[in-house]
C-alpha cells in the first residue's frame, strides 16, 4: 500500500485574487474592497497531508494541523478542538514539523491503516526534507515495519502526487471559501476564527472526500505504468526498464540532494528484513484432537491387524500405524489412538 506524507504551509487569509471595482459617484455604506490584514496574511500554520493509493482508506486518512498555540486566542482553540474527524489538531507545538512530532504523526498514520487492513505492507513517499531524513524518523520508520521511498531532491513537482495534483487544488478550493465568507460579510473581513471553519472545508473536500490512488499511477508509483503521465514518461522512458536493486551509497547520496552520507542502511532497513525472512508453509491439519482431560500413557495393547493397522472405537482417529512394542496412548476425552 502506497502513502504519501508532505507538508505545506497554510496562512490565515490568502491574498484576495485581483478583479475590477466599478467606482460610483456617491459613497456607499461597505466597502468593495476585501480587507485581508498583514498580520493575517502572515500568520500561518502547517498541514500534514496524507493521500494513499486504497480508495477506501482515504477517507479514514488523519489530516494534521500544526499551529503556534501562543498565537491562537481562546475562541480559535475551540474550533480548533470541534474539528471533525479525520482532521486532527496538533496541540503543543510551535507550527512547524520537528523529527519528534513526525514520528508521532507516522504512527498515527500506521495505525489508521492497520485498522482496516491488519497485513498490510506500508511503502511510505516522502520528500528528502531534512526533518524526513532524520535518522531517528527512519529508525521509527522500520521499528514500525514501513518501508520508506525518498523521492528524489528537487523533483518532487514532478513525482510527489501531494504536489503535482493535491496542494494546487487545495489552496484553490481555500481561497474560493474565504472569497466567499468575505463577500457574505458587511465589512468584507472573515469573522474572529472563521479561517479555522474554512480550512477544514478545504481540507474535507478535498482530502478526505476526493479519491487520489489515480495520482499514484500517473506518477508511476504502482506496478502498472499503463496510467503514466506523458511528462513522467518523456524522462524516464531513456532508462527504461529500471533495474530491480537497492541504490548504492554514492546513488543514495546523490538523490538526497544534501551532504548526508551513509543513510542507506537506515533508509532501506526495513525492506531488507522484509527480503531477508524466511517464509514457513505449515500444512494443514487433517484431524483436530477433542478436547477434554489431559492426554495419558496406556500401558493396554490392541491386537495388532495383518497390515499394521488397528481398528478403534467409533469416533477416534482411525488408520494410523503403529508397531507391536509402541504403547497405546488416549486423547484428552479419553479415545485411544
Amino acid at each position: 500500500m502506497a502513502v504519501n506524507i508532505d507538508e505545506t504551509p497554510v496562512y490565515r487569509q490568502l491574498q484576495p485574487s485581483k478583479g475590477n471595482v466599478v467606482m460610483l459617484a456617491q459613497k456607499l455604506d461597505r466597502s468593495c474592497y476585501a480587507r485581508v490584514p498583514l498580520r493575517e496574511r502572515r500568520g500561518q500554520s502547517t498541514l500534514l497531508g496524507c493521500i494513499v493509493d486504497t480508495p477506501e482508506l482515504q477517507s479514514s486518512m488523519p489530516q494534521f494541523i500544526l499551529t503556534n498555540d501562543t498565537k491562537l486566542t481562546r475562541l480559535e482553540k475551540a474550533h480548533m478542538l470541534s474539528l471533525p474527524l479525520p482532521i486532527r489538531w496538533v496541540k503543543g507545538t510551535s507550527g512547524w514539523m520537528s523529527a519528534g512530532v513526525l514520528r508521532q504523526l507516522i504512527t498515527a498514520i500506521r495505525k489508521a491503516i492497520r485498522t482496516k487492513k491488519p497485513n498490510a505492507e506500508i511503502l511510505l513517499y516522502m520528500d528528502c526534507a531534512s526533518i524526513h531524513t532524520a535518522r531517528a524518523v527512519l529508525q521509527h520508520c522500520s521499528v514500525l515495519g514501513i518501508h520508506v521511498c525518498l523521492i528524489p531532491g528537487g523533483l518532487t513537482y514532478l513525482c510527489q502526487p501531494l504536489d503535482s495534483h493535491v496542494f494546487a487544488s487545495l489552496k484553490r478550493k481555500l481561497s474560493e471559501d474565504q472569497e466567499i465568507q468575505r463577500a457574505n460579510d458587511p465589512t468584507g473581513t472573515l469573522p474572529p476564527g472563521e479561517w479555522i471553519h474554512s480550512l477544514s472545508r478545504s481540507i474535507q473536500q478535498v482530502l478526505v472526500d476526493k479519491q487520489w490512488s489515480a495520482a499514484f499511477g500517473a506518477n508511476g508509483m504502482l506496478a502498472n505504468w499503463s496510467t503514466l503521465r506523458r511528462r513522467v514518461g518523456e524522462i524516464v522512458q531513456s532508462h527504461l526498464p529500471l533495474p530491480l536493486r537497492l541504490p548504492t551509497e554514492e546513488e543514495l547520496d546523490c538523490l538526497l540532494g544534501r551532504k548526508r552520507l551513509h543513510l542507506g542502511n537506515d533508509v532501506f532497513r526495513s525492506s531488507k528484513r522484509l527480503a531477508e525472512r524466511t517464509c514457513y508453509v505449515l500444512p494443514k491439519p487433517l484431524v483436530r484432537l477433542p478436547s477434554g482431560m489431559p492426554a495419558r500413557v496406556s500401558s493396554s495393547s490392541v491386537a495388532a491387524s495383518g497390515s499394521g493397522f488397528h481398528r478403534l472405537a467409533p469416533g477416534s482417529l482411525a488408520g494410523v500405524c503403529v508397531d507391536e512394542d509402541d504403547t497405546v496412548r488416549a486423547t484428552r476425552s479419553g479415545q485411544r489412538y
